[in-house]
């Protein structure tokens, strides 16, 4: 059995936050590109992801047990026409659990957003 070397363990780091990195990268193309193909007046884009990742010096993924709070805080991003009249508050941070009831209210099915501000875990 080979030990690793402390260089090769750095490059081990490296190689897997870069892949990160890349992975980021590649999502924000894709996301971009599917954005661009609709007229923006006349469309609802939302996007979210159902996990985060956990990219350290000593550890990378997802699926810890017991979990840690970075796999749990993942991006929102809703753009729309007149979205600035419904009542959803800018950089607050909501519970993921509530996004269909979030995307009813958006599309205008519910008068209100039954958005969970919870931190508690499901």
């Amino acid at each position: 059995m080979k030990i690793q070397t402390n260089q090769e363990t750095l490059e081990a780091i490296k190689t897997i936050v870069d892949q990160y990195d890349n992975s980021i990268h590649y999502s924000d193309m894709v996301v971009s590109k599917i954005f661009n193909l609709f007229p923006k007046d006349k469309f609802l884009f939302t996007y979210t992801s159902d996990h985060a990742e956990v990219v350290s010096n000593t550890k990378a993924g997802h699926g810890f047990i017991p979990p840690y709070k970075d796999e749990y805080i993942v991006p929102l991003v809703i753009w729309g026409k007149d979205l600035e009249n419904k009542k959803i508050l800018n950089k607050k941070t909501i519970n993921i659990e509530s996004f269909n009831y979030l995307i009813r209210y958006l599309v205008g099915i519910d008068k209100e957003p039954k958005l969970s501000y919870s931190k508690k875990l499901i």
